[in-house]
Formats: structure tokens, sequence, C-alpha cells
């Protein structure tokens, strides 16, 4: 189960405030990482995906290869739940069926529903995101989350939409801590709840 915040930052340059503000630098565990992130999402020509509440996803990340499928889930404000797995993957070359194989029975009635409707259907393109990410672990009160910045697009045929968020991932300890630095941060830099996935975005593009 995939536990995380999401915010949308108004710019770079309050992007770049927020990796420079004291709050975030005392408690970042490590140095910033930097990654380049080329993800495209798909589904049947006929939509079974997103019929049942699916999403299917290869992204390279630094060279690495991932594809990802996402259910839907719950999503109160900024805190976004939902059910995730990862399989690694080949560029261009989306392929459900490791997933159903790997997966099928434990992603529960929502991720076995879509995968049986999907079949051995071709895959197509649906749209993408092309972003860089700045990854930093925060230890905080026994508390451990990511701390990422996203700067770039989304990316639908030839239309494009800004990307410029900032998003915590849950890891370990109580959630409540990543929630009270998630909401210092809302409140320090002006940032608004981001309510819809990038997948959902660029599709709505």
């Amino acid at each position: 189960m995939e536990q995380e915040l999401k915010y949308l930052i108004p710019d770079a340059q309050t992007a770049q405030r927020i990796l420079d503000s004291s709050l975030v630098r005392s408690a970042a565990a490590a140095g910033q990482q930097r990654i380049e992130m080329h993800a495209a999402y798909y589904d049947t020509a006929q939509g079974d995906l997103a019929a049942h509440g699916v999403s299917y996803r290869i992204r390279r990340e630094n060279g690495r290869c991932v594809a990802t499928v996402k259910t839907g889930g719950a999503q109160h404000g900024a805190m976004h739940e939902r059910g995730e797995w990862e399989l690694p993957a080949r560029p261009d070359e989306p392929d459900l069926k490791a997933f159903a194989e790997r997966f099928g029975k434990e992603g529960g009635e929502q991720l076995s529903a879509a995968l049986a409707a999907a079949g051995e259907k071709p895959l197509v393109p649906l749209c993408g995101t092309d972003f860089v990410r700045t990854l930093l672990v925060i230890e905080r009160d026994g508390a451990c989350f990511e701390f990422c910045v996203d700067i770039g697009q989304l990316i639908k045929g030839e239309k494009r939409g800004p990307i410029c968020e900032l998003e915590l991932e849950y890891k370990k300890g109580d959630i409540a801590v990543m929630e009270g630095f998630g909401a210092a941060l809302r409140d320090a830099f002006g940032l608004s709840d981001g309510a819809k996935s990038k997948f959902a975005r660029a599709r709505a593009l």
C-alpha cells in the first residue's frame, strides 16, 4: 500500500526555496539525489484498466526501467492511499502478463478484475511525463519518509502541462509525523493539495 502526500508548488523558485529551507535540511538523513524520470502510461484500446480504476506505466529512472501498476484508493486532501506493485521492465515494451502471474491474487479483486479484462489485448500509449526529481530521505521523530520535488511536464500527444509538485511518501514510523511535516511546508510556502495524480492530469490534457 502506497501512502503519500501530494502538494502543488506555485513555481520552480518556490521549489528551490523549499529545498534550501532549514526545515528540510535539518531533517534530511543524507544528501540530495537527482533522478531523471521519463514515463509512459498504457491501457488497452478499450480502456479496460481505467474502467477498473487501475493505471499501468513504464518509467525510466536514470536509465533503470520499472513497470508499475497502481489501483485506485482513498484520497483525503493531500493524502493518497492506493495499491502499488512494481517489476523490472524494458522501455516501450508494455506487458501485463508478469503482473498477472506475480500479483494477480495478492493485488485483490480490483487488480485481478482489471488484469482479467485486459487479458492479452495489446496495450497502447495514452500519455506520459518527463520530469526531474530531487529526492531526500527524511528521518524525524522516529519516522522515515521520502521527500520528492518534481519539476517537468505532462505529455499527451502535442499537448504539454506543467509539473511542479512535492510528494512525501511514507516508509515507516508514525505517519502523523509525515503529515505534520507536510502541513508545515504547506503553510510556510503557500502550497495547495494535489488532488489528482500525474497520470490523471496528463490524461485530461
